[in-house]
């Protein structure tokens, strides 16, 4: 091992004795440079104030110079590019599962990711990575199967499929049954988000910041017309609550919304469409015990369902229980508040904003407000109400036009999965839908 180099009086200096003395050689430097008829020198004072030999003073800067030297030299060499932050909204699901469905009736091999990202690209202008792409396509629920011909193709879960046409079949058979089929949908309006930073050059970058006012907009319509004494707005960016709060207090507005703005516009015995995967409208009004929860807690629960077990079950018999039978009684205060009032609520499938005009609409409504502007709460709630009260009902019309013929594509195309998961073998690339038990199984047949 090296020995140790001696600074000052053979005496070995620490870092911190050494930024010490760099910080007052510093300050004697600048004070030096103030007075032009100055005769010493910042290392002659500083070793005159401490004690350390002048030889000391200038090795100790001669090695800060080779430091900043070397750290220049390798920010310089290893400085990364600044990618190009993206500002656009979240992925638009429903035009990425389209072009992966255009797919399946085409007499050609499926593409595989990267060539499928290319003609994202091409087709809908996707702006994202490759990497990206990915999780967006399984965020989807698509995984890969192999077919007979070796041909590897993207197909849904079984539970989003299930989910989709068992909501295709509830609306059909609703309006075949003449039922006045209700839109209800909700959307964020964000003001200030984008801003500019200046570059050398004189150029700019565009960077994403907290949005200053964020404005959450609710609306229903029927088939006929959109309703519009139903909107309702309200402040939506509440940094003085934490996270369990704000989600409580949108649950009460949406409540608040449903009881004194949307069942009185309700026509009788009325189907209530929603969005089955927004946060707002899945309050539990019985919630379900969790594993942690106490063995009384479960049991009380079994109990009230008149579900069968025995005292001296374990906890984990217990919660397997409760796991078991949840979705027989899971129960949504959106869905009580309605039921009593004598309405039906048909939820959305995942992913399927498109199946809703309202949510069309509402997209329109924040487009026009615009995610570049730095507007007041008040100024985005003026702006907002005045184009939704623009709406005009051939527009309403057209985008429930849109809708009836979106829902004919996708019974289409169920059918032909249908076809294609017929000449399915074999499933690659990892699939969630593995139980426990055959995960189990082989890992010990590994082992």
């Amino acid at each position: 091992m090296a020995p140790t180099s001696k600074l000052g009086r053979g005496k070995a200096l620490k870092n911190q004795t050494k930024e010490v003395l760099h910080k007052i050689y510093t300050y004697f430097e600048t004070e030096i440079e103030r007075d032009p008829n100055s005769t010493v020198t910042a290392a002659q004072l500083v070793a005159h104030s401490t004690g350390v030999s002048t030889t000391a003073i200038k090795r100790l800067l001669s090695e800060y110079n080779d430091k900043v030297t070397v750290k220049k030299e390798h920010s310089t060499t290893t400085k990364r590019k600044i990618k190009k932050v993206i500002t656009s909204d979240d992925f638009d699901s429903p035009a990425i599962r389209k072009v992966i469905h255009g797919f399946y009736n085409r007499d050609e091999e499926f593409p595989v990711m990267k060539d499928l990202y290319l003609i994202m690209k091409g087709d809908i202008d996707y702006q994202r990575s490759l990497c990206t792409l990915r999780r967006d396509v399984a965020k989807l629920g698509f995984k890969w199967m192999e077919k007979e011909d070796n041909n590897s193709i993207l197909i849904e879960k079984h539970e989003l499929r299930f989910a989709r046409v068992q909501y295709l079949t509830r609306i059909e058979n609703y309006r075949a049954q003449g039922r006045n089929i209700v839109y209800t949908g909700e959307v964020a309006i964000e003001s200030s988000r984008i801003s500019s930073k200046p570059k050398p050059d004189g150029s700019s970058i565009m960077l994403k910041q907290p949005a200053k006012s964020r404005l959450i907009l609710l609306l229903a319509g029927d088939q006929s017309e959109v309703y519009k004494d139903t909107l309702f707005m309200y402040d939506g960016n509440k940094r003085d609550v934490n996270e369990s709060e704000c989600k409580k207090e949108n649950f009460e507005q949406m409540e608040k919304w449903f009881k004194y703005h949307v069942i009185p516009t309700l026509k009788a015995n009325s189907v209530v469409v929603v969005d089955g995967g927004s946060a707002y409208h899945n309050r539990v009004s019985n919630p379900v015990p969790h594993s942690n929860s106490k063995r009384k807690e479960m049991m009380d629960y079994l109990t009230a369902r008149n579900v069968p077990f025995t005292e001296n079950m374990y906890k984990s018999q217990l919660y397997q229980l409760v796991q078991t039978h949840k979705d027989k009684f899971l129960d949504y205060k959106t869905d009580a508040l309605l039921r009593e009032q004598g309405h039906i609520v048909l939820r959305l499938p995942p992913h399927h904003k498109e199946l809703s005009p309202i949510k069309n609409i509402l997209t329109l409504v924040r487009n026009y407000v615009g995610q570049n502007r730095r507007m007041s709460m008040e100024s985005v709630m003026k702006i907002s109400k005045e184009k939704v009260l623009s709406f005009h009902n051939e527009d309403w019309n057209i985008a429930c036009r849109e809708v009836e013929a979106e829902e004919n594509n996708l019974k289409a195309t169920d059918k032909l999965i249908d076809e294609i998961s017929e000449s399915s073998i074999k499933k690659i690339e990892g699939d969630s839908e593995v139980s426990d038990q055959e995960e189990i199984d082989s890992d010990s047949d590994s082992d």
